[in-house]
């Protein structure tokens, strides 16, 4: 017996892929609506919900699958207590074909130092004028520090030419430039796990930060001392940042007015937050769907 969410993007292949093995699916949504199998054999637990005790629990399944490359929505201490198996794409080598948050990073540095929102923003108004938004440099003239040398750090630094002097920097491996370099560039771009590196970029490395530089974070919101951040801003020690992520962004009850980065935001151009789209593309949730019912079934031999 298996369950999934009925609110995920089941299209194309995914969908065949999902019908042909799995004869019996319970949908279970997070409102109420629909009925819950009482002891579901997999269940299929998508980011922007929380899998903790209570409600595996409930579930008491053999398997909890995730087509992400984080699992940090999944009590995953509770699952190695009770014997049940999670699975995730963490470490699949198909994950390298996905590209989608590398594109979004490089979107986001573009739209940043380019003034893209505020630009089309004013054209909406009705205004033609183009000198409010020139960009600082070209991006040739820029450097790049990409702090993270995972999938998508690495595919920053291959696939990103445009850009001269690149700086990486991993702190886990001990490869690359130094944290200066990296942190010294005009662009630093952070692609790190939340695990043991929450609050990592707070004043105090913000203060490290050449001045004026550009700040992209497409990893996890808890990375960021968010108030720190808005600081920096503020003082014009960042010349603009873009995010994809919140700190809190999992959590029951989560409300993106609550964030000082969603505040700050309302009256200020040089801030670009998106709601977690790095993966969201069709061709992408269908690889990553694909993808994780294989390796269920390869674990349930």
């Amino acid at each position: 017996m298996f369950t999934t969410y009925s609110d995920i993007a089941w299209i194309g292949k995914a969908k065949v892929e999902f019908d042909k093995h799995f004869k019996e699916i319970e949908d279970y949504v997070m409102d109420g609506q629909g009925e819950i199998h009482p002891s579901p054999d997999v269940v299929f637990a998508r980011t922007g919900r929380i899998y903790d005790d209570e409600m595996i629990r409930n579930f008491r399944p053999k398997v909890i699958a995730s087509n992400t490359t984080g699992d940090s929505h999944i009590d995953t201490e509770y699952c190695k207590d009770k014997g049940i198996e999670v699975i995730t794409l963490n470490d699949d080598d198909n994950s390298y074909e996905l590209t989608s948050v590398h594109d979004l990073t490089i979107g986001l540095i573009i739209a940043l130092t380019r003034n893209l929102i505020p630009a089309i923003n004013s054209v909406e108004r009705g205004e033609w004028d183009r000198y409010p938004y020139g960009g600082k440099k070209m991006l040739s003239e820029m450097s790049l520090g990409i702090w993270g040398l995972g999938r998508i750090g690495q595919m920053i630094d291959d696939y990103y030419n445009l850009i001269p002097s690149i700086n990486v920097y991993d702190s886990e491996d001990c490869i690359g430039s130094d944290m200066d370099a990296v942190l010294g560039s005009d662009i630093v771009t952070v692609h790190i796990p939340i695990d043991g590196n929450e609050g990592l970029f707070d004043e105090k490395m913000f203060s490290k930060i050449k001045d004026g530089a550009y700040f992209i974070n497409t990893s996890r919101g808890e990375i960021v001392d968010e108030l720190a951040l808005v600081r920096a801003l503020e003082s014009g020690k960042l010349a603009g940042a873009a995010t994809d992520v919140i700190s809190g962004e999992f959590e029951p009850g989560f409300n993106v007015k609550n964030s000082p980065l969603w505040h700050y935001a309302q009256a200020h151009d040089n801030l670009l937050i998106c709601p977690h789209i790095g993966g969201s593309t069709e061709d992408s949730w269908e690889k990553t769907q694909i993808r994780i019912i294989e390796k269920v079934l390869e674990f349930l031999g």
